[in-house]
């Protein structure tokens, strides 16, 4: 029983600090996430504070995972992941039951999983679940001083880093389909053998002052005494969906401009903002500088938001600045970039660089050559680099000490 618990405790930890780690990284995705369960569930009183929930639920996880591997304050983690383990489960079986929300959203945007798929998950994990809280009592602990109250507040430190960060810049991992490399028009090609939407058509007659419904088989196209009154579809199974199937860009006058700037053979600064209600004018401020620099190097640059017109017009005057905006689906622009506003360089169709509001780059460091602009991705790397190190570091110390324990003779699991 001592592989069967430690190996339990072991990839418990390591699946619940995955399961974190991809929410914190994308605070923004997550938050979105909730959003769409508030509004699913008639709670859209709650939607302010979807941020704040998407960020408990990421530190939570992670320090639940943390925990288990380390084995700090183990009786206290075993009860949390009993308690998580047993409302996530009901939770994930009425979402698979009435599909309010197509995707759970457990590992954001790196793993999708259908409802069902994400019940069935839980259940498989009910099982070490229920080794870890039986035998929680029989681990060896460490129970310095040191470790039972220095060490957590480290690792909560960490854990609450890992949001705060990628909130205030970009993922440092990016698993949308708008990221750094994609080409856009690849990623909008439908394959010849996709498999398209199936759909189940019913047909609605009158005879007699009775209305009946008909299937495709079945209707009486040939008796003349039924009387046609309507009919619907019903989408039985989805088809291939291509990840790029929303990136419309309309100008002023509606027309769509999106072939025109995926083709263009000059390079194209799009400054996204999804709402520019509650835009940073700062950040703005910036971009004037930044469009100024396009113009006189041959760049297009363009505002893409999916804010109504009278907006554009009122936001223009209040920035007093000749940018030019385009339209776009919100969820699209929220999509392509997590900041409000966000900067993406698209050379040929594909995403060369992408700069949250508080990365702006200044108009010194930007080149005419769009190879040599995509250098500045080495900032963005060492922003990737410094987090991924500290959760190494983590991983690593945590996997050394169970492993240490997982051979010491003197730990006491029957």
């Amino acid at each position: 029983m001592r592989t069967i618990a430690n190996i339990s405790r072991i990839l418990t930890g390591l699946l619940f600090v995955f399961s974190g780690f991809v929410k914190a990284i994308d605070p923004i995705g997550s938050m979105i996430k909730f959003t769409e369960y508030f509004e699913a569930f008639g709670l859209e009183f709650m939607k302010d504070g979807a941020l704040g929930f998407g960020v408990l639920l990421c530190v939570a996880e992670m320090l639940i995972g943390l925990f288990l591997l380390y084995k700090i304050r183990f009786r206290f983690s075993a009860w949390l992941l009993v308690g998580f383990m047993a409302f996530f489960t009901i939770l994930t079986f009425v979402l698979a039951v009435f599909n309010p929300v197509s995707d759970c959203g457990c590992f954001g945007d790196a793993v999708h999983l259908t409802n069902w798929g994400t019940f069935f998950k839980n259940l498989v994990l009910l099982i070490p679940t229920g080794f870890i809280f039986i035998y929680r009592n029989k681990f060896r602990v460490n129970k310095s001083p040191f470790f039972h109250n220095i060490v957590p507040v480290g690792l909560l430190a960490i854990c609450i880093f890992i949001p705060y960060y990628n909130y205030n810049h970009l993922p440092v991992f990016d698993f949308r389909p708008y990221h750094i490399g994609a080409n856009i028009p690849q990623g909008m090609i439908v394959p010849e053998n996709a498999e398209a939407d199936q759909f189940e058509t019913t047909f609605i007659y009158k005879k007699g002052g009775v209305e009946k419904e008909f299937t495709m088989d079945n209707y009486p196209w040939e008796d003349t005494t039924w009387t046609f009154v309507d009919q619907k579809s019903v989408l039985v199974k989805k088809g291939y969906t291509p990840p790029i199937h929303d990136f419309i860009l309309t100008d002023q006058y509606g027309i769509d401009v999106t072939t025109k700037i995926l083709t263009s053979k000059v390079s194209t600064l799009l400054l996204f903002s999804e709402n520019l209600s509650h835009t940073s004018v700062s950040a703005f401020e910036k971009a004037k500088n930044i469009n100024d620099w396009a113009r006189q190097n041959g760049f297009n640059m363009y505002v893409v938001t999916s804010s109504s017109t009278d907006i554009i017009n009122k936001f223009g005057q209040y920035i007093s600045y000749p940018f030019n905006f385009l339209t776009a689906d919100q969820t699209m622009v929220k999509t392509v970039i997590r900041s409000n506003p966000g900067l993406v360089l698209i050379n040929n169709g594909t995403i060369i660089n992408k700069w949250h509001a508080n990365d702006l780059p200044s108009v010194e460091s930007l080149s005419p050559d769009p190879v040599s602009l995509s250098l500045t991705m080495i900032t963005n790397a060492r922003h990737w680099w410094m987090s991924v190190s500290l959760i190494f570091v983590v991983i690593v110390f945590a996997a050394f000490f169970s492993y240490t324990n997982f051979l010491s003779k003197k730990e006491n699991v029957d």
